[in-house]
């Protein structure tokens, strides 16, 4: 699943404006992936790899209201 180019900027932009469905909509969208790549990759049980997602997501809008995206 892929996301088209102006739709990550306008998506960028709807976080950054404290949108926060833009965020919830990314989070869901690549929460089972990422998951289930963790646990193959890291042989992480699934609640660790749900941590992990949880504070990447985190700092993602973190990076995103403070410009560094």
């Amino acid at each position: 699943m892929t996301i088209a180019f102006s739709n990550k900027k306008k998506i960028l932009l709807q976080i950054k404006q404290g949108n926060e469905d833009a965020l919830v909509k990314i989070y869901l969208k690549y929460k089972k992936e990422f998951i289930g790549w963790a646990v193959i990759y890291f042989n992480l049980r699934h609640e660790e790899c749900e941590d992990i997602y949880q504070d990447t997501i985190l700092v993602f809008r973190l990076n995103i209201v403070s410009n560094k995206l």
